[in-house]
């Protein structure tokens, strides 16, 4: 390899490693993400445990839709960036990610098996690996333990996805097949997609403004609706309010803006009337 070359794999490697850890820190519980796909069995899985601890059972639900924002926010933002921005394909498979849980149960640092290798295929089916032997099961199953429809984990997922997207194309990388990914309903095999999670709005004054929407069903009526949502490239720090009645719960924002508060209420509200 020429120096060219090498000077471009360590600016490679240092990108991977400022957002991924390639070896677990010492001491650090490993939560390998093949977890995820494992048999349900009674009861709460080992990997949500200090998450939903001492929560009510109405509660988890929403938990574990915030734990899923986390989870795809530290993962899929990333990878996309480094795949559009350095053509560079990170690992995918479940059996080759873990990841470091923080102290309020959530993902904290994913774990990469290897650095990954380049990737020439400029195409929307390039994101197909990390789609179908990931996000498609990681949805699938928190779907399944949350109650809830499987289309607020893909939103979720699909908002993360444009965030790496959206950083990639600011710093000028060509981001048309990822684009083109996100603008088709259902992919070629007929299987669900990341279907625009951002979504233009306009104002009246003609203006328009990109919105991420985050959908919270209520599975016991069949009813869908979408409620305002943290912005794609909001940072987030782990803080704890105490809303309705009681019920903990996690707001992983900076700015506590009203419309995330409304969402949260709202979202534990209806499933204490669910319970009931």
């Amino acid at each position: 390899m020429n120096s060219c070359g090498l000077e471009q794999h360590a600016e490679i490697r240092r990108v991977i490693e400022t957002r991924f850890l390639i070896s677990a820190p010492d001491g650090a519980a490993l939560f390998p993400t093949a977890q995820l796909q494992a048999p349900l069995t009674a009861g709460i899985p080992s990997w949500l445990h200090a998450l939903t601890q001492g929560q009510p059972e109405q509660a988890i639900p929403y938990l574990i839709s915030r734990w899923s924002q986390w989870y795809f926010a530290l993962l899929v933002a990333p990878w996309v960036y480094v795949h559009l921005r350095h053509q560079w394909q990170l690992p995918y498979h479940l059996a080759d990610i873990a990841y470091v849980q923080s102290e309020q149960g959530t993902p904290q640092r994913f774990v990469l098996s290897s650095l990954g290798s380049p990737v020439e295929e400029r195409e929307w089916q390039a994101f197909l690996p990390l789609i179908d032997e990931h996000i498609a099961p990681v949805c699938q199953q928190l779907s399944v333990l949350s109650g809830l429809s499987a289309a607020l984990f893909w939103n979720n997922a699909g908002v993360r996805f444009y965030q790496g997207m959206n950083q990639a194309e600011q710093e000028g990388a060509d981001v048309r097949h990822a684009a083109d990914l996100l603008d088709r309903p259902v992919l070629a095999n007929g299987e669900k997609s990341l279907y625009q999670p951002i979504r233009l709005r306009t104002l009246p004054s003609g203006e328009q403004k990109k919105r991420a929407a985050s959908l919270l069903s209520d599975l016991s009526s069949g009813r869908r609706c979408a409620l305002p949502e943290l912005p794609a490239s909001a940072r987030r720090t782990p803080q704890r309010h105490n809303i309705c009645k009681g019920l903990t719960t996690f707001c992983c924002c900076t700015n506590h803006n009203n419309a995330i508060r409304i969402t949260e209420i709202l979202f534990l509200f209806f499933h204490t009337l669910i319970s009931h």
